[in-house]
């Protein structure tokens, strides 16, 4: 008679223990990895998220220029003035956007830079003070471009007021030139617009990718 097989205080028996001890020497499953879909849609995710907050910037500082532009003047006492030409370079570059404020005619001295309407013309003009004739009634000065070798052909008798150059920001006068004109104006509204349409359709389409990947 065979002796009987046991186990004694829970221990396995002999071909229990053969086939354990198998099972603890053979290899085990590597545990899986990232997929590379998993990967490209967590790409995609930051690169989308980098898109939107490019967007949302750009759509944000169009519409703070805009209002700064059309509304500012407005509400504020300054005014703001495109410069088309480089006669006043290399202080004042072409194309770029002047503000000035309001001055009282008596303050102004040989040097400083105004905007003006030159006689006979529409158009204005920011020009540097060349030289000053107090007068009995109103201030008459002659003008120069900083760029220009002679003076101005005009004389300019000052109003009360005159506006005054503060400071120019360079390029921004040729947006103001595209903001006036009727496609300028219409693009100015469309271009926020398609800006939030696009963040909006992100936000839906991307979770469904998501899912879709998933």
């Amino acid at each position: 008679m065979r002796p009987a097989e046991y186990s004694s205080a829970g221990l396995p028996s002999g071909e229990n223990a053969e086939r354990l001890d198998a099972d603890m020497r053979a290899p085990k499953p590597s545990v899986p990895t990232q997929s590379t879909s998993s990967t490209s849609t967590a790409s995609a995710g930051r690169l989308g998220r980098l898109t939107r907050s490019v967007v949302t910037g750009l759509t944000a500082l169009a519409a703070a220029t805009l209002l700064f532009l059309s509304i500012g003047p407005m509400l504020l006492p300054f005014q703001v003035f495109s410069v088309l030409s480089g006669s006043m370079e290399p202080n004042i570059h072409k194309g770029a956007l002047v503000v000035v404020t309001r001055a009282p005619a008596a303050s102004i001295r040989v040097g400083d830079v105004i905007t003006f309407q030159p006689p006979a013309r529409s158009s204005f003009v920011t020009h540097r003070v060349f030289s000053l004739d107090p007068g009995s009634s109103r201030p008459t000065v002659t003008t120069k471009g900083d760029a220009n070798s002679a003076a101005d052909a005009w004389s300019l008798a000052l109003p009360e007021s005159v506006w005054r150059f503060q400071f120019s920001v360079p390029f921004l006068g040729y947006f103001l030139v595209l903001a006036q004109s009727g496609f300028g104006r219409v693009a100015l509204v469309l271009l926020p617009a398609i800006g939030l349409a696009y963040l909006y359709l992100a936000d839906e389409i991307r979770p469904r990718r998501i899912r879709s990947a998933a």
